[in-house]
């Protein structure tokens, strides 16, 4: 695992989204936070946890929203072979409708990130840069939590990553879409694999 914040991986944060947090405006996101186990002023969530070698009930990293970003430097650079996206498993978790549904995985050769203004995603321009390098469901309906997908290239794909290298610093998950709740997402952990 080459996204492990113990073997050196860490969060870019300009290409991760904002934390959720809960509002005394609402309280019944107080409340869904609670239920998760996430109480102010004792346990302060961090997109670092996503990264971190244990998953427990209610130790997520709760993404505001639907869809987002999480950026992670890698420990090394690799030849990126697959991910994996861990959630606790249906019979131990209350509800998977926080849980990830449609992702990217996009690498990126060199780790450029502006110290003033936006980031510039590779999804919206031809980024030399990066590679997408799949897009994947995670399915809270099957019998494993942990699921592992492969990166796949087309030939041309390919072609252009032998030219152009094919080694990655970093990558940024990008989710499009979770089972169901609009006010965040979680990610549990996140584990990027390769040589």
């Amino acid at each position: 695992d080459f996204a492990l914040a113990t073997r050196g991986a860490r969060i870019i944060p300009k290409m991760t989204s904002t934390t959720f947090t809960p509002s005394k405006k609402h309280p019944w996101k107080s409340a869904m936070a609670h239920a998760l186990g996430i109480h102010p002023g004792t346990y302060r969530a961090s997109p670092l946890i996503a990264i971190l070698p244990e998953t427990h009930i209610g130790q997520c990293w709760p993404m505001e929203g639907t869809n987002g970003t999480l950026g992670i430097v890698l420990s090394q650079p690799i030849d990126i072979k697959s991910i994996t996206i861990e959630y606790p498993a249906k019979d131990k978790s209350m509800d998977m409708t926080s849980a990830p549904q449609d992702f990217e995985l996009w690498g990126l050769r060199k780790v450029h990130v502006p110290l003033w203004g936006s980031v510039s995603w590779p999804w919206d321009k031809n980024d030399t840069n990066a590679s997408h390098l799949g897009t994947f469901r995670y399915d809270v309906q099957a019998r494993r939590s942990i699921q592992t997908f492969n990166v796949v290239h087309n030939n041309q794909e390919k072609e252009e990553r032998e030219d152009n290298n094919n080694v990655f610093d970093a990558v940024i998950v990008r989710v499009l879409s979770n089972w169901g709740l609009e006010a965040y997402t979680c990610l549990y952990r996140v584990r990027v694999h390769g040589e």
